[in-house]
This record gives structure tokens, C-alpha cells and sequence, in this order.
């Protein structure tokens, strides 16, 4: 009866343990469904943040052909040099995450086949249990049909004498000592392995455990990182739909601006030429007249300048005539020819005053005819002279210019804003197609995972069914 309750608490305690681990095998099934869950929705969400990053990518890309035209040589060169050096701390983060990403595959194969070594040794537990359960019954039975025999011992001792009753009570004993000895012993041999086995299966559990429980902090912090991805892609839409918006706004008012400013800059130039002609061919004529006039004057004036200076020198003459004259008393007639000569010479000095002034006076008549003439296309305005026209004509055109390159400057502006909006957006292309790379490297782990576990599933399977075999083996052996 002591070895029965034995037996029975051994068992009760075994099958406490067993259920316990059971229990826990169950939970880290329910945790692997729910992780395979999340997988799910991760592998939604992915699908979902791909198709916005095309549409994002596409958007983006007519953003850039819309702006290419109004990029310059040295601007391509910058965003040259920064897209390179973006691309190259791209690649070395997407190096960085990919031998992350080797190394939790590497772990997580491990794991998986330490909780198929656990899945398999507590089957092993199992099965070890349900024989030792078995051979229970089978004893339990033993025991009952001894007990039967016992209690006909003791009916037939009780009709027979009392030394048979003597030796039935002497032979009871040792058969009882001798079958539960045999069968303590080799329980308590059972037990002591399941006892090693048990201590095993706990300390592969609990390191399991400890895994299972790091794998959890990951897959938490790779749902933070994939929650912070998809509120930046929302931020970077929002930013995008602004952009977008400005830079149609900027395009259109710039276009609108260009053109006008073209047909405005065109007019002006067509003007300016034509008054610039205008102004050289109206030069060309008056110097060139001007410049025939005072050649004539000129020659005049040399001219009478000579016969000046003859006459001057014919005064001198007379002069020393005059006084050799008077030496000779011939003062009469020096003096009449004297007073001839101061004639001719005031009638000289009269004609070179009356040759200045006529030159003054052509000047004059060359000026107020350039005047009239320069006045004549403008009848509306012959009160003003011509030539103040056209500087102040000039002046406009400058004062124009100036206003132009000031309205081209602020388009330089605008562009360069433009530029930077663009260099923003190609940024952001650049992470989105970062964060494109993550999600496909996810979604490989994530098949990587899930085929590694249907392989594992056909292996237990398999393994189970071997155990099952050698089970059944064993039994018709021991049959």
C-alpha cells in the first residue's frame, strides 16, 4: 500500500510538472501565432508604406523634370556632390542593418531549434510518462490480483489449520518484498532519469525563455521603428503635398512673370534699337555737315588770317617807307597811302569779324535745324527740343533695365527657394528609398522565418513519427 501511494504521488507530481510544461509549451505557441500575427500586419503595413513611397517616388520624380530646365550647371554639380555623399551614408547604413539582419536570422534559426529540441524532448517526456503509466496500471493490476489470491489464502486459513494459516502468513510477506522491491527499484531508476531529464528540459526552457523574452524587446522595438517610419512618410507626404503645391503656384506665377517680362524686354529692345539708329544716323548727319561747314570757315579764316598778316606785314613795310620818306620830306604821300592801308585793314579786321560771325550763326542755324528736324516726327511736341527727348527717353530705358534686372533677381530668388524645396524632396525620395530597402529586407526575414518553421513542422512531424515507430517496436519486442 506504501509503495501504491508512493507510485500514485510520484505520478501526481509528474503529471504536474508535465501539465505546467505543457502550459508553457502552449503560451510560446499562442506567442509565436501572435508574432506571426504581427508579421501580418507588418507584411499589410509594408505593402501599404510601398505603395505610398511609389506614388511619392513618382511625384517626385515629375517634380525633378518640371525643375531640371530652370537648374544650372553649378547647382547640378552641388546636388551632384551632396546626393553621392547621401548615397554613400545610405549604403553604409543599408551594410550596417543587413549584417544586423544576419545576425537576428542567425539567432532566431537558433532559437527555433532549441524549441524543436524542447518540442521533441518533452514529447519524449510524454510518451516516457504515458508508458510508466502503463506499467502503473499494469502493477495496479499485479497488486489487485495478488491481493485476491491474499485474501483466498486467508479464506481457505481460516477453514484449514492454524499452521497453514502460519505458513501463508510467512510466504505473503517475502512474495509482497519480493515483487515491490524489484519494481521500487526500477521506478525509482525511471524517476531519477526523469528527474535528469526534467532539470534539463527546465534549464533549456528557461534560457529559451530568456530569448523568447529578448526577441519580444526586438520585434517591440522594430514596431516602434516601423510606427516612427510611417509617421515621418505621413509628415513627408503632408510636406510634399505643400511643396508641390508651391512649386505649381511658383511655376505658374514664374511663367506668367517670364513671359511678360520677355514681351515687355523685347519691346523695349526693339524700341531702344530703333532709337539708337536713329540717334547715330541723326549724329552722322549733323557732324558730318557740321564738320563740312567748319572746314570751309576754317579755310576762310586762314585765308584772311593770311592776307592779315600780309597786309600787317606791307603796314611794316610802309612803316619803314614812311620813315625813310620822311628822312626824304616825301611825307605826303606816305601819309594818304598810309591812311589807304589802315582802310584796307579795318575793312579786313570788319570782314574777319563779319566771317566769325557768319560761322557763329551757321553753328547756330546747323543746331536749330538738327532741332526741327529731330522735332518734325513729333508734331505735339515741337516746343521741345529733340535731343532732351531722347536722354530722357534713354534714362527711362535705363531706369527699366535696372527694374528688370531687380524683377530677374527676385526670380533668381524664387528659383533658388525652388532649388532648395527640390533638394528637400530629393532627400526625402533618397529616405523613403532607405526605408524601402528595411521593409523588403523585413519581408525577406519574414519568409525566411516562415519557411524555416515549416520545415521545422515537417521535421517534428517526422520525428514523431520515428519516435512513434520505435515506440511500437519496443512494445512488440517486449510482447
Amino acid at each position: 500500500v506504501l509503495e501504491e501511494k508512493h507510485q500514485q504521488t510520484s505520478s501526481v507530481a509528474l503529471e504536474r510538472r508535465l501539465s505546467e510544461k505543457d502550459d508553457y509549451i502552449r503560451q510560446l505557441e499562442m506567442e509565436k501565432e501572435r508574432l506571426l500575427q504581427d508579421i501580418v500586419e507588418l507584411k499589410v503595413k509594408s505593402g501599404k508604406l510601398l505603395k505610398k513611397l511609389k506614388e511619392y517616388k513618382t511625384k517626385s520624380e515629375s517634380l525633378q523634370r518640371r525643375s531640371a530646365s530652370m537648374e544650372t550647371s553649378e547647382l547640378d554639380l552641388a546636388i551632384q556632390e551632396e546626393l553621392n555623399t547621401q548615397i554613400k551614408k545610405l549604403e553604409e547604413r543599408l551594410s550596417e542593418l543587413q549584417t544586423e539582419r544576419e545576425k537576428e536570422t542567425a539567432e532566431k534559426d537558433s532559437l527555433l531549434k532549441r524549441i524543436d529540441v524542447l518540442v521533441a524532448a518533452n514529447e519524449r517526456f510524454t510518451e516516457m510518462k504515458e508508458r510508466q503509466d502503463v506499467q502503473m496500471e499494469i502493477q495496479v493490476a499485479k497488486i489487485k490480483e495478488l491481493n485476491n489470491k491474499l485474501q483466498q489464502l486467508e479464506d481457505w486459513g481460516d477453514e484449514s489449520e492454524p499452521k497453514e494459516s502460519k505458513v501463508v502468513e510467512q510466504v505473503q510477506p517475502q512474495i509482497e518484498a519480493g515483487v515491490s522491491n524489484a519494481r521500487v527499484q526500477e521506478l525509482e531508476r525511471e524517476v531519477q532519469d526523469l528527474k535528469v531529464d526534467n532539470e534539463e528540459l527546465q534549464a533549456l526552457l528557461d534560457e529559451e525563455k530568456a530569448n523568447v523574452e529578448i526577441l519580444e524587446k526586438r520585434v517591440q522595438q522594430k514596431d516602434r521603428e516601423i510606427q516612427e517610419l510611417i509617421e515621418k512618410i505621413d509628415l513627408l507626404s503632408q510636406d510634399s503635398q505643400t511643396i508641390k503645391t508651391n512649386l505649381d503656384s511658383l511655376n505658374q506665377q514664374k511663367s506668367k512673370e517670364t513671359e511678360d517680362l520677355s514681351a515687355r524686354l523685347k519691346q523695349l529692345m526693339d524700341k531702344n534699337t530703333e532709337l539708337t539708329q536713329q540717334i547715330e544716323k541723326m549724329r552722322t548727319e549733323s557732324l558730318f555737315q557740321s564738320s563740312e561747314q567748319e572746314m570751309k570757315l576754317q579755310e576762310q579764316l586762314q585765308q584772311l588770317s593770311a592776307q592779315l598778316q600780309y597786309k600787317e606785314a606791307e603796314i611794316v613795310h610802309l612803316g619803314e617807307r614812311i620813315e625813310q620818306q620822311v628822312k626824304e620830306d616825301q611825307t605826303q604821300s606816305l601819309v594818304q597811302e598810309i591812311l589807304v592801308k589802315n582802310q584796307e585793314i579795318s575793312a579786313l579786321k570788319s570782314r574777319v569779324q563779319q566771317l566769325e560771325a557768319d560761322r557763329q550763326e551757321m553753328e547756330h542755324n546747323l543746331t536749330l535745324q538738327i532741332t526741327k528736324e529731330l522735332a518734325s516726327s513729333r508734331p505735339e511736341e515741337k516746343q521741345q527740343p529733340r535731343f532732351s527727348e531722347l536722354e530722357r527717353l534713354n534714362q527711362e530705358l535705363q531706369e527699366e533695365k535696372r527694374q528688370m534686372e531687380e524683377e530677374l533677381q527676385v526670380l533668381n530668388d524664387q528659383v533658388l527657394r525652388s532649388l532648395e524645396l527640390e533638394d528637400r524632396m530629393k532627400g526625402t525620395v533618397l529616405e523613403l528609398d532607405a526605408k524601402n530597402i528595411e521593409i523588403e529586407a523585413l519581408k525577406t526575414y519574414v519568409g525566411v522565418v516562415e519557411a524555416d518553421k515549416r520545415s521545422k513542422r515537417r521535421q517534428r512531424k517526422q520525428f514523431r513519427a520515428v519516435v512513434h515507430r520505435q515506440w511500437q517496436e519496443c512494445e512488440e519486442h517486449r510482447n
